[in-house]
């Protein structure tokens, strides 16, 4: 992890109850997953799910969300997903904002 500015920690200390800080401070080392959604209106699923199928990128279906998907935030990266991203087949959204 790198170093968290002195600012932030003093703030987070005084915020924060001891038995808390250390979860607060572990939860900036953690890889954060990637959702996606597909765009209905420009493509459709099973294309969607080809391009990653054949590109070898692991998909995690959202059980509660059909046209949604979470992947590493390694995989987010990969070329085939930017080009994805860009012709707004595909758009980044939390899973919470679904």
């Amino acid at each position: 992890m790198n170093k968290l500015p002195d600012k932030f920690l003093e703030r987070l200390n005084s915020i924060l109850p001891e038995p808390c800080r250390e979860a607060a401070l572990q939860s900036f080392t953690q890889d954060k997953s990637f959702s996606i959604r597909v765009n209905l209106l420009k493509t459709n699923l099973s294309s969607v799910l080809g391009i990653f199928k054949n590109n070898a990128i692991p998909l995690t279906p959202v059980s509660w969300y059909t046209d949604a998907f979470i992947l590493d935030r390694k995989d987010s990266q990969q070329p085939q997903v930017r080009e994805l991203i860009e012709k707004g087949l595909i758009y980044p959204q939390s899973l919470s904002s679904m």
